[in-house]
């Protein structure tokens, strides 16, 4: 239950790092969306600290006693959102940065470059992102990704379709054994699609090409 089909962690893998950890940990999960409405947001708070404390422009929005697992229901600011862990003199540091209105999506694959007799299978990492190409942690949806060249796309479910939660979601492409360009592709309705490349080639060593 730490990670996802295709390997992305969940927010337990923040859980389990506070309960086990030695060193000072912290993790922080949250929508910090800019919706122009001022509301409040649940933020979620791993940590084995002895106090947390939320801060906006250097502004204390909270200062709470830390637990495993905190959650800090917050008024919504147009910018960053800083979450500082405290024990004793330790301090450890993580932000939100806001987004805006979820605008189009980042297909980044694990590699560029391939050779194409090891059909080797890549991880392909998916975002979506808003127009400034910051993660938009609040869309929830699924992306149709399609492949052209020698690949095919592996996918969790029989459909060609991938989940996205927190905007970010995975899938794998296997070299189908021929060289050349495979060009993969993924969109949805209302998001500006997104396209990356990665090159199969005979050659002894690989050269790296987007």
């Amino acid at each position: 239950g730490l990670v996802d089909a295709w390997r992305l962690p969940k927010m337990s893998v923040s859980y389990l790092q506070a309960r086990t950890a030695r060193d000072l940990f912290l993790g922080v999960h949250g929508d910090w969306a800019d919706r122009g409405d001022g509301a409040i947001r649940r933020i979620h708070v791993f940590s084995n600290a002895e106090w947390l404390v939320a801060s906006v422009k250097e502004k204390t929005l909270a200062r709470v006693p830390a637990r495993r697992y905190t959650t800090l229901l917050l008024p919504f600011s147009p910018d960053v959102l800083h979450i500082t862990a405290e024990r004793g003199d330790e301090h450890r540091s993580a932000h939100l940065v806001p987004h805006g209105v979820a605008a189009q999506i980042v297909v980044e694959p694990d590699r560029s470059s391939c050779r194409a007799a090891d059909r080797e299978t890549v991880g392909m990492g998916v975002r979506v992102v808003d127009s400034e190409g910051r993660t938009a942690s609040d869309y929830q949806g699924e992306l149709r990704v399609t492949a052209e060249g020698p690949v095919r796309v592996r996918f969790f479910s029989s459909e060609d379709l991938v989940e996205i939660r927190a905007g970010r979601g995975r899938c794998f492409v296997t070299g189908t054994g021929g060289a050349g360009v495979a060009t993969l592709s993924a969109a949805a309705e209302g998001l500006r699609p997104g396209v990356a490349r990665i090159e199969y080639t005979m050659a002894t060593g690989s050269v790296l090409s987007v």
